[in-house]
């Protein structure tokens, strides 16, 4: 487990000093993907939203990928609560018009 002043040292080399994920990986032995993954936190929690300030575009791209991905899970719960309640809708439409058909009066199926 790496302590946050260490992790705080290796973002900000990643980004005051422009210092590559390969780098950082070498001399601290942390993964790339943590790296990565702690720049772009950083960058979120600082409400840093330009994306010049990185060093790479791969962080950019994985900043852009994670909000476009927020962006599509908050549009899915929108679109499946509208069909829920369409669903639901349906359904009532279904049972009341089958409620009120009166089995007597429908023809004969016999051929």
């Amino acid at each position: 487990m790496i302590d946050k002043e260490l992790r705080t040292q290796i973002i900000e080399d990643r980004l005051t000093k422009k210092r590559t994920v390969a780098q950082l990986t070498a001399e601290y032995g942390v993964s790339a993907a943590s790296i990565s993954r702690w720049t772009v936190e950083y960058l979120r929690k600082h409400d840093a939203h330009d994306l010049s300030d990185l060093a790479t575009s791969t962080d950019q791209k994985l900043l852009k990928l994670r909000e476009e991905n927020e962006k599509l899970r908050a549009e899915n719960e929108g679109l499946r609560i509208q069909y829920d309640t369409l669903q639901k809708l349906l359904m009532d439409i279904y049972n009341m018009n089958s409620s009120h058909v009166n089995l007597q009066s429908l023809p004969d199926a016999t051929i």
